[in-house]
């Protein structure tokens, strides 16, 4: 009989997300944010502004944290300032 010796998380089977590893590859930290924003930091997308990750709302815009992160990003695809020719 075969022995299984995979580690946990190992590319084949295993939970992924159990190693530290593969977690900080796949959590893209947000390009917008300072060098020095802590894990769980989080930018409004609605105000730009950087929030602490204990905020449960922008202390800027005051939008909830769930919203300020789900609208797109301003100049991102989909939104902008619009507007036609005459």
């Amino acid at each position: 009989m075969m022995q299984n010796n995979m580690m946990p998380g190992s590319m084949m089977g295993g939970n992924m997300m159990g190693n530290p590893m593969m977690q900080s590859h796949m959590m893209q930290r947000d390009p917008r944010l300072p060098r020095n924003a802590r894990p769980g930091d989080w930018i409004c997308n609605s105000c730009n502004n950087h929030n602490y990750a204990d905020k449960m709302a922008c202390n800027r815009c005051k939008l909830p944290k769930a919203i300020a992160m789900s609208r797109p990003q301003p100049g991102g695809m989909g939104g902008g300032m619009g507007g036609g020719m005459g």
